[in-house]
C-alpha cells in the first residue's frame, strides 16, 4: 500500500470509515434503484401535480403539501425522456438518502462521539432506509429536512426553524418537529419571545394549509378525515416492528424487550448529558407517535422519518451499559489476564455464527441474503472496530465478538430489506402487464374497466381518461345487470387484479379501499371463470401477482 494512502487511513481513520460507508451505501442503493415494475401509487398524484406546475398551471387541489411535486417539476424539466418525472423522483430520493446518512452521522456523533458511526452504519442498513430511498415518494425528502433542522437545533442555530418550515411544505411531520424544538428551546434556552415568534412563523404555512379548502382531496380540508375519529393504536405496534422486525423471529419478544430497554435507558443517559438537545429528540419522537396514532393509516413508508431517533437512543443505552461493564475493575483485570482466552472465545463465536448464517435456509427465496453487499458493509464496520480497540489492551480481545454482532445485524437487516424490495418490485406489477396487454389488443373505441387507470396506462401510449373506465364509476348492481350496464356504456373489457382481493383485516386503510374503490362490486370476477356474460379471455401472472381479463 502506498505510504500516503496508509498515512491517511491511519491518521484520519474516522472520516475514512465514514467515506467507506458512503461508498458501500451507494452500491447498496444502486442495486435497488428502479427495481420495480410499477412506481408506488402515490407517485402518480405527485407526477400529475408536477406536470401541471411545469406547464405553469397551478393545481386547483392538493392532497399533500406542494414542495415535493414542485421539486419533481424542477428536476424533470432538465431530464429528457417520457418518464422524466419518475427519474427526477428517483434522483431526489437517492440524493436525499445520501445527505440524510451524512446528517445521521453528524447528529449521532454529537450525542455519542465517535460511536455515532455505528448509528449511521445501522441506519444505512436498516430496511426502512432503502425502502424509501428508492420509492418515488415524499417521505425521504421530509426526512432530510427534519434531520437538517435538527442538526441546526443541536448546534443552537435558529436556522433550524427555517429548514423545519421547508419540512412542513413536504409533509405534516414537519409541524410536529417545529413543536418539539420550539418546546425544548422555550424551556431550556434563553430569548423565549424569539422562540415563540420563530415557532409560530415556521408553523404558519401548515396551519393555513390544513384549514384551507385546497388542503384536502377533492377540494376539502384535511380536517374532514377526522369525521369518524378513532385512535390508531396499531401504528405503535407497526413502529416497534419496523424498528426490530428484521431481527430473528426466534425469541423475538426478547429482542423487542431488549431494544425498548436500550431506548429508554439511552434517553435517560442522554438527558443527563444534555437536557435541551435530548428533549428536542424525545419530544419529536413522542409527537411523531402521537400524530400517527390519530391518523387513519398504518404505513411502513412513514418509519424512515423517525427511525434515526430510536437508533440514537438505543445506541446510547447500549454504550452506557458497555461502559459500565468496561469500568468494572474485575472485568478490566480479567480482560488483561485472560486476553488470549477472550480472543479465542470471541473468534469462536464469530466463526460459529458465520457458519450458521452461511448454511441457514430461509423460509422464502426473497429473504436470501446478498453476501456481496453484506461483506461490503462489514468492511467499514471492521475498519472502525479495529481502530477503536486495537490499542486498548483491556478490550481488544472483543474485536471478533464485535464483528459477530455486526455480521448478525447486517445479515438479518439485508435479509429483511431483500424481502421488502421483493414486495416493492411486484407491488401492482399486474397493473403494468394488463396495460401492456391492452395496448396490444386495443382498437379505436375500446374501453377497459379497471382499478386506477392512471397506473395501468403509465407504461402505454393510451389515454387514462379516454380509453379506460374507473371501477369507482361502476354502479352497485348484480353481475347480470352490471354486464348489461357495461355494454350500454361501450365497455369492451374489464380486469380483476390481485390487488383487488377482499380479505379480513384490522387495517383501516385497506378497509377503506375495499369499501370505496369498487373492489366489492367486481369480487365475483376473482373466480377466474366465465360467468354472467363476462368471458374470461386472459390470465396474467407476474411474480406473486395475477390478473383476469374478461371480454364484455
Amino acid at each position: 500500500m502506498p505510504s500516503k494512502i496508509k498515512n491517511i487511513l491511519s491518521s484520519d481513520w474516522q472520516k475514512t470509515a465514514f467515506l467507506l460507508l458512503l461508498v458501500v451505501f451507494a452500491v447498496y442503493l444502486g442495486v435497488h434503484v428502479n427495481d420495480f415494475f410499477v412506481p408506488d401509487s402515490d407517485f402518480f398524484d405527485f407526477r400529475a401535480k408536477a406536470m401541471q406546475i411545469k406547464n405553469f398551471d397551478w393545481p386547483d387541489t392538493f392532497k399533500r403539501p406542494p414542495l415535493y411535486p414542485v421539486t419533481i417539476a424542477f428536476f424533470s424539466a432538465i431530464i429528457p425522456g417520457p418518464h422524466s418525472e419518475l427519474v427526477a423522483a428517483e434522483l431526489i430520493g437517492v440524493l436525499c438518502a445520501f445527505f440524510s446518512l451524512y446528517l445521521v452521522y453528524k447528529i449521532a456523533s454529537h450525542f455519542l462521539g465517535k460511536w455515532g458511526f455505528f448509528v449511521a452504519w445501522m441506519w444505512a442498513l436498516h430496511p426502512s432506509t432503502v425502502r424509501m430511498a428508492v420509492k418515488p415518494k415524499s417521505e425521504i425528502l421530509v426526512t432530510v429536512f427534519i434531520l437538517w433542522a435538527f442538526y441546526f437545533f443541536i448546534n443552537k442555530n435558529r436556522r433550524a426553524y427555517l429548514v423545519a418550515f421547508l419540512a412542513t411544505l413536504v409533509r405534516y411531520e414537519g409541524a410536529v418537529f417545529i413543536a418539539a424544538i420550539g418546546a425544548a428551546d422555550f424551556f431550556f434556552r434563553g430569548e423565549k419571545t424569539k422562540t415563540v415568534f420563530y415557532t409560530i412563523a415556521a408553523s404558519a404555512f401548515i396551519l393555513i394549509w390544513t384549514l384551507a379548502r385546497s388542503g384536502g382531496g377533492q377540494g376539502q380540508s384535511y380536517i374532514h378525515y377526522f369525521d369518524n375519529f378513532s385512535l390508531n393504536i396499531e401504528f405503535v405496534k407497526a413502529l416497534v416492528f419496523s424498528f426490530t422486525g428484521f431481527l430473528p423471529l426466534a425469541l423475538y419478544k426478547l429482542w423487542v424487550g431488549i431494544a425498548l430497554l436500550f431506548i429508554a435507558f439511552g434517553f435517560y443517559r442522554l438527558l443527563r448529558l444534555n437536557v435541551h438537545n435530548t428533549l428536542g429528540l424525545l419530544f419529536y419522537s413522542l409527537g411523531f407517535v402521537g400524530m400517527h396514532v390519530i391518523w387513519i393509516s398504518v404505513n411502513y413508508d412513514y418509519m424512515v422519518i423517525i427511525m434515526w431517533a430510536p437508533l440514537i437512543a438505543a445506541a446510547a443505552g447500549f454504550l452506557s451499559l458497555g461502559r459500565k461493564i468496561q469500568n468494572n475493575e474485575k472485568v478490566v483485570r480479567f480482560s488483561a489476564e485472560k486476553l488470549k482466552v477472550i480472543w479465542i472465545a470471541s473468534s469462536l463465536i464469530f466463526f460459529i455464527l458465520f457458519i450458521y448464517l452461511v448454511q441457514k435456509k430461509m423460509p422464502y427465496p426473497q429473504y436470501n441474503v446478498n453476501w456481496i453487499i453484506l461483506s461490503l458493509f462489514i468492511i467499514p464496520g471492521a475498519f472502525f472496530l479495529w481502530h477503536i480497540f486495537i490499542n486498548r489492551w483491556s478490550v481488544r480481545g472483543f474485536i471478533p465478538l464485535g464483528l459477530a454482532i455486526l455480521l448478525g445485524l447486517a445479515f438479518y437487516a439485508n435479509s429483511q430489506t431483500n424481502a421488502t424490495m421483493f414486495t416493492i418490485r411486484y407491488s401492482k406489477a399486474e397493473f403494468r402487464r394488463v396495460g401492456e396487454w391492452y395496448e396490444k389488443q386495443y382498437t379505436p373505441g375500446d374501453t377497459l374497466a379497471v382499478a386506477q387507470p392512471v397506473v395501468v396506462a403509465y407504461y402505454t401510449s393510451l389515454d387514462a381518461e379516454q380509453d379506460f373506465l374507473r371501477l369507482t364509476e361502476l354502479p352497485e348492481l348484480p353481475p347480470e345487470k352490471l354486464h348489461q350496464w357495461l355494454r350500454e356504456q361501450g365497455v369492451t373489457y374489464i380486469a380483476w387484479l390481485s390487488s383487488n382481493r377482499l380479505f379480513e383485516t384490522d387495517n383501516a386503510w385497506y378497509q377503506w379501499q375495499m369499501e370505496h374503490r369498487g373492489w366489492k362490486n367486481i369480487a365475483f370476477l376473482s373466480a377466474g371463470t366465465s360467468q354472467h356474460g363476462f368471458t374470461l379471455i386472459k390470465r396474467i401472472d407476474i411474480g406473486p401477482r395475477w390478473a383476469f381479463i374478461y371480454k364484455i
